[in-house]
């Protein structure tokens, strides 16, 4: 199991809520001052308010992993099955995806980050086969247009989310070295 804690003003520790499947995410809506989670495996994401007061579920049903939230544009978007970027409002409702890989390519999603100030993806993608093993794009959380391809990286292993920040990406190769 998982469980989502904060600490209070004064260091006291404080859970707010216990999941006993793996809780893959977590994504803040500045603006609503809700926090989602997602639990792939029971196929739900949740959002429940900062001080654990009020929870309910998302009236959709997806194996979602790294969740990100635009707050300004209402939407939350996470990576599906490793091939797809599906996102939705934030009370779940107009869910579609606005990016795809065929089902049975090499390539692979496996981190997002994103830019709220320009509404913009950051999306990994993995190819173990392919001489760039790491592949950097950018794509318009509307879904207009295709994404942008803006690096490369031929490396063993990305160790942790990335992150986005004053038009740069960051994030942790090799388990040992920060990459900006």
């Amino acid at each position: 199991g998982a469980s989502i804690m904060r600490k209070m003003k004064d260091g006291i520790t404080e859970t707010l809520r216990k999941d006993v499947m793996e809780i893959s995410s977590l994504a803040i809506d500045y603006f609503g001052d809700k926090l989602y989670y997602s639990v792939p495996k029971m196929q739900k994401i949740t959002r429940i308010t900062l001080d654990g007061a009020f929870e309910a579920n998302l009236p959709i049903t997806t194996m979602a992993r790294n969740l990100v939230i635009d707050s300004q544009l209402a939407k939350i978007c996470w990576i599906y099955s490793q091939n797809a970027i599906e996102c939705s409002k934030l009370d779940g409702s107009q869910k579609e995806a606005i990016d795809k890989f065929g089902m049975w390519e090499d390539n692979k999603i496996v981190n997002m980050a994103i830019d709220q100030i320009n509404h913009l993806l950051y999306i990994t993608i993995y190819n173990p086969i392919s001489a760039e093993r790491y592949s950097f794009y950018e794509k318009e959380i509307g879904g207009n247009g295709n994404r942008t391809k803006i690096g490369s990286l031929n490396t063993k292993r990305i160790h942790s989310q990335i992150q986005y920040l004053d038009r740069k990406l960051f994030f942790i190769q090799n388990s040992n070295e920060f990459v900006t």
